[in-house]
């Protein structure tokens, strides 16, 4: 039966694979700490849903924690590049082409506990069914 990709997953997976670190797609980031090298969190946010059959239109926010603020800075803005220049029109391994990334949210700080996060959100448009 087809179905819609998790793409939560899917760009977790092609996030970490680009930039060689931790990131978490899992809704309990704080099992995760302490952030001795940067941790990235990937998680679906409330949106639009499928917009057409094969369509599947979501925001994604993407945090960055580390212990420093130089280290969360650097990954959430090499995020944003990827995100904008490199993701749209990728073709993942099950076949789901991502149509187009837009920039709902450009990386700021955001509160967090003892460790330093940047925030950004995304919206992320796939097309495909697996």
């Amino acid at each position: 039966m087809a179905g819609y990709a998790d793409g939560e997953l899917l760009v977790a997976e092609w996030l970490q694979a680009q930039l060689g670190a931790q990131v978490h797609a899992d809704p309990d980031i704080a099992k995760h700490m302490p952030f001795h090298t940067p941790a990235g969190h990937v998680q679906r946010a409330a949106g639009e849903g499928d917009t057409a059959l094969t369509v599947d239109s979501m925001i994604l926010d993407v945090d960055w924690y580390a212990e420093d603020a130089d280290p969360a800075r650097e990954y959430a803005h090499r995020t944003w590049n990827l995100m904008r220049l490199n993701l749209p029109l990728h073709t993942f391994g099950n076949g789901v082409l991502c149509k187009a990334v837009f920039t709902i949210s450009a990386p700021s700080w955001a509160p967090a506990t003892g460790v330093f996060r940047r925030s950004a959100a995304y919206r992320v448009i796939l097309h495909g069914l697996i």
